[in-house]
């Protein structure tokens, strides 16, 4: 069997691909490593943090949704379509052939016309043991939230929340919170009234059975907003020469077709950006927008 399509990836994003093109009839395979789709929401988040994205575009009711409903409606979609998606399958090389591509696994080979790669950007940097992460900068009132993190997205939230919400603030420079932020974020972070900020240490906390502590002293909170970012898993892309850009973080390099540097190699999600225009990364809300703009066959 050669297949139109084979997705390479069982997050999010490679869900949303598979049902795109289940949808236009294409004969299309999801290949995930692990035995349960949504590792990543499964591993590196717990049920209650606030997933903060535009729900209406991804058909939910309303802009901010949680992990658990994020879970329960992807894992709804997924079983629709069991006989299109293989487990525990971790894919090791690509291989062009004249008239199709031969992918390998770690079990099988596959051919295929085309590949779409969703495999995310592997695993959260590390800060503790609680792995979490956010999409959206947004604005809450008469909340109390627990805040992970110590970058500029850190900073513009605080920005966006400081003045109508209690935010106990886990950061990596607590000594210095502001210290890595942009020099015009620290300016106004540094301008800013802090009498609800609470800054902690983020060596003195703990996660155990879902719950947060502080020097052992558990923390009350409303929402928990992660914003600490991932680290690059390059051996997979690597070992198939896919060309990589270099900058503080790797991505894969796509040009606007969505194609990698290999022929009918397509990229999508947290694994791709474009230097010189952001928008063509792949976030949950903009994967169908994207997956039209592509020129697969």
């Amino acid at each position: 069997m050669i297949y139109d399509i084979i997705i390479i990836g069982g997050g999010i994003n490679g869900i949303i691909a598979l049902e795109f093109f289940i949808n236009l009839k294409k004969n299309v395979l999801l290949i995930e490593k692990s035995n349960t789709l949504l590792s990543f929401l499964n591993n590196y988040m717990y049920d209650d943090l606030e997933f903060i994205s535009e729900g209406k575009k991804i058909n939910m009711k309303k802009d901010i949704v949680s992990v658990k409903h994020l879970k329960e409606i992807f894992i709804c979609k997924s079983n629709n379509y069991i006989s299109n998606i293989k487990l525990n399958e971790e894919c090791t090389i690509i291989n062009h052939k004249k008239d199709y591509i031969m992918l390998n696994t770690d079990c099988n080979t596959y051919n295929c016309k085309n590949i779409i790669l969703a495999i995310g950007r592997s695993e959260p940097k590390p800060f503790y043991n609680l792995k979490n992460i956010t999409r959206k900068i947004d604005k809450y009132s008469d909340k109390k939230i627990l805040l992970i993190g110590s970058g500029d997205s850190t900073g513009d939230f605080i920005l966006a929340n400081y003045d109508k919400n209690k935010i106990i603030w886990v950061n990596k420079y607590y000594n210095n919170p502001s210290q890595i932020f942009h020099k015009k974020i620290k300016s106004k972070y540094q301008s800013i009234k802090k009498d609800n900020i609470d800054i902690l240490n983020h060596n003195n906390i703990k996660y155990e059975n879902d719950n947060i502590y502080y020097n052992n002293k558990k923390i009350e909170y409303d929402i928990c907003t992660c914003l600490i970012g991932f680290n690059m898993n390059n051996e997979f892309i690597n070992n198939n020469k896919l060309k990589l850009i270099y900058t503080e973080k790797d991505f894969l390099q796509i040009n606007s077709n969505y194609e990698t540097s290999l022929k009918n190699v397509y990229a999508i999600g947290e694994i791709v950006t474009n230097p010189l225009n952001f928008s063509t990364r792949a976030y949950i809300e903009h994967t169908n927008e994207i997956l039209k703009r592509m020129n697969i066959k």
